[in-house]
């Protein structure tokens, strides 16, 4: 996030927005539900833009995490699921 926060311009535009666009997909996919077609069509869009670097930084074909020690917050937990993470 502080890499997104450094950003200025259309790159912090788009990397916002398809942050955003995670974060309204993630309850979808928390419950295990099929998104919205026009959020659908956004959350891929949002995925193949900016999303998929953040997997990338991750190691790539990261699909699952787990947080061990303390609770995981809930803001966290849907950042995660909203760029492809399973929590």
């Amino acid at each position: 996030m502080e890499s997104v926060e450094a950003m200025t311009g259309a790159k912090k535009v788009l990397a916002e927005w398809s942050i955003g666009v995670g974060l309204k997909a993630a309850p979808y996919f928390q419950r295990d539900a099929k998104l919205p077609f026009f959020l659908g069509l956004k959350y891929n869009l949002a995925d193949k833009l900016v999303l998929n670097k953040f997997r990338a930084v991750l190691g790539g074909r990261v699909a699952a995490a787990s947080s061990g020690g303390s609770a995981l917050s809930p803001e966290v937990g849907s950042f995660f699921c909203g760029i492809g993470v399973s929590m």
